[in-house]
């Protein structure tokens, strides 16, 4: 799991989303003046994982005084449940609801899909994650 604030670089340059079959280019847009990125990434192949490092990720900028977020990751199906709040009962719709209850302490959220391609940032800082048995969090 990591905590990205973006790099100054990224906002120059742009990644090809291979997912995607038309190759729409994603390029990292700056949120907004008193707006922050905040970005969880899991280097497995869980949602739950997934939704962890979501919900920890949006812990630790809610606990660091922010306040208008938006949250970005490459699991989709995480990102339809918590933009329709859709609650399934499982341990993936537990951890869904606490984020739900995590963004109710924001004045802004959004909440955004963006492929690992598009953010090679974030995915790199997860594969170094692997090297560390601590929380690391790293703030812009």
């Amino acid at each position: 799991m990591n905590i990205v604030g973006e790099f100054e670089y990224a906002s120059k340059r742009g990644a090809i989303d291979k997912d995607n079959s038309s190759n729409s280019k994603q390029v990292w847009q700056t949120p907004g003046c008193g707006i922050y990125k905040v970005n969880s990434a899991w280097n497995g192949d869980l949602e739950v994982a997934e939704a962890l490092a979501a919900r920890q990720t949006l812990s630790i900028a809610i606990d660091a005084g922010l306040r208008h977020i938006v949250l970005e990751m490459d699991c989709m199906k995480l990102m339809r449940h918590l933009q329709q709040q859709k609650m399934e009962n499982s341990s993936f719709g537990i951890i869904v609801n606490d984020i739900l209850g995590l963004a109710k302490q924001c004045c802004f959220i959004s909440i955004n899909h963006v492929s690992r391609n598009a953010n090679r940032v974030a995915h790199n800082l997860a594969q170094l994650s692997k090297n560390f048995q601590d929380l690391r969090v790293w703030m812009e």
